[in-house]
């Protein structure tokens, strides 16, 4: 998985190639450029001919779901102390909306469920007497006990009355404008707000969609060794690209906790024996976070560092990329303390030149103290009694003087050359060491200068378009038929990969009990198998079940659109 906060086609081209080369699915998920029709482009064959979906909190309960939501951007001053108010309301209306089915309501296009935060958005809504209210009224003891089936009806009735109470509470706070629950309301849903109804995303790409094909899932990724982009051009969103990042970590975190307890499932899906200590049965999964400093803040450095301190254990590889350290050590207004933090962690440094001084200074901290011998000529001086003729000769002695220094000396990444590809490599793996090409480490050969040199690269402006006709067509045909497969296996409730990836069975039969001011939640089209069509309502909430009948045309005439349209069984 890449999170790429330059938004480079490049490393779309580059990861859909390797996706090809190893048959594995590929998805992307992109901001929408703020210039230009709004039409998507398909950067390669293999890809899909429209944006995937993503709803990075479309797993979870209403804790989890609240913690993810409300620490996906930094806060401080005012917001700070209404963080917990905020995290109440917000985990209290996912909850009871799980419970009376509201959170599986249908969008306007009839087919696929509004997104987690749109469910937020209507529950904390205060027309009238607020869907809240009215959600909570629906309760009954039959849909608790469906979602706890191991409560009695005693105990489902205790949990309703709570709930119920809870919900009074909040919403008296609410009619006081100065409190701080209103306040907290408020800002909440204006957060919600800013990913519901944000110009930059794809319409409808913030969501969760019917075919499997077109939705990133980042467990079911884990466990099919899918690889996934998400271009977050930050130069143009900083802020906004700085949130989505966040949280998509905050995500996989979320991912990492269900899969640890879930190791025995995934053995027997995968059809290998569970290992030994820190051993996962799939294999592992790398994160490569492309230019993390352009959109570093306190949010995205906390949700980065939870990531790594949390995921080693489950195969979770995290790779790390920014053009300055300084970046980084601005987020705490210079102090520092974040990227101690985040170098704390690091097994593996890969550093090419570096224009700052500080940044120098802390690749040498990094590489550790070493114990350093210096060479010095032992001298006699000889003269005789009159003082004449003084002189000096060798006694052809050395003496070794001990020195403790950092094993890299300060300077040495600034002097690095670039158009050499000169980088150092300092690795902790498995102990503390600068890596050597000519000789191990020691006395006078404490680090080396390395020169990269690149493999199994596409050339520079490399246009997978530029291919044969043949190939390109075998590239679409390859994607269609692992997406294909991909939909028939997640349409078996019986099959192990739905089990492990949707691992809601209690939620699924919850069916909405209404009282007659409650919202009807129109479930019907939830359950039905995924469309014949791979990518169906990818983008559009109003689009019709033959989604290329409304996606733009393909820039190629050869697209995956003119090998639908000659295929009766997608229309």
């Amino acid at each position: 998985m890449t999170i790429d906060y330059k938004g480079d086609d490049a490393v779309v081209k580059e990861k859909a190639r390797l996706a090809q080369q190893e048959g594995r699915s590929f998805l992307h998920f992109s901001l929408l450029p703020p210039n230009g029709s709004g039409e998507y482009p398909q950067l390669h064959p293999y890809a899909p001919p429209v944006p995937a979906r993503y709803d990075g909190l479309a797993r979870g309960n209403g804790k989890s779901k609240a913690e993810m939501f409300l620490k996906s951007v930094p806060r401080d001053g005012d917001a700070a102390a209404y963080l917990r108010s905020a995290q109440e309301v917000s985990e209290l209306a996912w909850n009871i909306a799980a419970l009376t089915g509201f959170d599986r309501t249908v969008g306007q296009d009839g087919k696929t469920r509004i997104s987690s935060l749109e469910v937020l958005t209507k529950m904390l809504s205060t027309a009238t007497d607020g869907e809240l209210e009215r959600q909570a009224q629906a309760l009954s003891v039959g849909t608790v006990l469906k979602y706890y089936p191991h409560l009695s009806e005693r105990d489902a009735e205790v949990r309703i009355d709570s709930l119920r109470g809870r919900v009074q509470a909040v919403s008296a706070e609410l009619k006081k404008s100065g409190s701080i629950v209103a306040k907290a309301v408020s800002s909440t849903r204006e957060l919600a707000s800013t990913y519901v109804n944000s110009s930059a995303f794809y319409p409808g790409t913030f969501g969760t969609g019917r075919a499997p094909a077109g939705q990133i899932d980042l467990i079911r990724a884990i466990l099919r060794g899918e690889i996934v982009v998400f271009s977050l051009p930050a130069q143009i969103y900083p802020d906004f690209a700085a949130m989505m990042g966040t949280m998509i970590l905050l995500d996989l975190q979320n991912a990492v906790a269900t899969l640890r307890g879930r190791q025995a499932a995934v053995a027997a899906f995968l059809g290998v024996p569970l290992g030994g200590a820190d051993s996962t049965p799939w294999p592992p999964f790398v994160v490569q976070i492309e230019e993390l400093g352009s959109a570093a803040n306190q949010a995205s450095a906390e949700a980065l560092i939870n990531l790594i301190n949390k995921s080693a254990d489950v195969g979770i590889r995290v790779v790390v990329s920014t053009q300055s350290l300084s970046d980084i050590r601005t987020i705490d207004d210079g102090k520092g303390v974040w990227l101690q933090r985040l170098l704390g962690l690091i097994a593996n440094l890969f550093v090419l030149q570096i224009g700052s001084r500080d940044d120098d200074e802390e690749v040498s901290d990094f590489s550790g103290s070493v114990t350093k011998q210096y060479a010095t000529n032992e001298t006699s001086v000889s003269n005789n009694r009159f003082r004449l003729f003084t002189g000096a000769s060798e006694s052809k002695k050395v003496r070794g003087a001990e020195q403790q220094e950092n094993r890299i000396p300060v300077g040495t990444a600034q002097a690095l050359d670039r158009d050499q590809r000169e980088m150092l490599f300092v690795t902790k793996d498995p102990k503390l060491q600068s890596v050597h090409t000519t000789a191990p480490e020691g006395p006078n050969n404490w680090y080396e200068v390395l020169e990269m040199v690149t493999v199994l690269e596409a050339a520079h402006g490399y246009n997978p378009f530029d291919a044969d006709a043949e190939v390109i067509q075998q590239m679409r045909d390859a994607a269609r038929e692992l997406g294909a497969g991909l939909n028939a296996e997640l349409a078996k409730p019986d099959s192990l990969l739905y089990q492990i990836v949707d691992n809601s069975d209690a939620k699924v039969d919850v069916t909405p009990k209404t009282a007659q001011t409650s919202f009807t939640a129109d479930i019907s089209a939830i359950g039905e198998p995924p469309p014949e069509d791979l990518y169906a309502d990818p983008y559009d909430a109003g689009a019709t079940v033959d989604v290329y009948e409304d996606v733009p045309p393909a820039p190629d005439p050869a697209g995956w659109d003119a090998l639908i349209a000659s295929d009766p069984r997608d229309r």
